[in-house]
């Protein structure tokens, strides 16, 4: 659940905001115009354009949502690697900071990363290098290789603003 209100709480307090104002502008017309039967022309309007742009924007929204800004479980290897693929495939330059490479071993991937290194599109960022790797600077990636004592939790170097002092 904590992924998928990740993904889609954006959406949803779109959505609800839209439809507070929508219930606010119905209750502000019955409200202050005279009875449902009397009501004059333009808000007869009102009243029907308002949840039919509504449904437009819901439907738009879900459209323009989906697949964009998905959030991966970290079991959800497949997905990964078709983000990855999907991401790598458009043209243009491409820096990837990775752990271990192990989205990459898929054949369509592995191409298109080489065809990245060799037009000089791709830069690389691991704490080790592995054969992937390797091959792929051999293939004209720039690979930057930081080192494993760089994947421990971050310190600070001097006194909190609070006083206190760290090691």
């Amino acid at each position: 659940m904590k992924t998928w209100w990740k993904a889609w709480s954006e959406v949803v307090l779109k959505l609800a905001a839209l439809a507070g104002s929508l219930a606010s502008l119905v209750g502000l017309l019955l409200l202050f115009l005279p009875s449902p039967k009397d009501l004059p022309w333009w808000a007869i309007v009102l009243l029907v354009v308002a949840p039919l742009l509504l449904v437009v924007f819901v439907v738009l929204e879900f459209l323009t949502h989906q697949g964009c800004c998905r959030v991966y479980g970290k079991t959800d290897t497949e997905g990964i690697k078709r983000y990855m693929h999907d991401w790598i495939e458009h043209g243009g330059r491409v820096a990837i900071w990775t752990r271990d490479m192990s989205w990459a071993h898929d054949a369509d991937t592995h191409r298109l990363l080489k065809q990245k290194a060799a037009h000089g599109e791709l830069i690389l960022c691991l704490p080790e290098q592995n054969e992937i790797a390797k091959e792929l600077a051999a293939a004209g990636a720039e690979v930057c290789v930081y080192g494993t004592n760089l994947l421990e939790s971050p310190a600070s170097r001097g006194p909190a603003p609070w006083g206190e002092t760290t090691s």
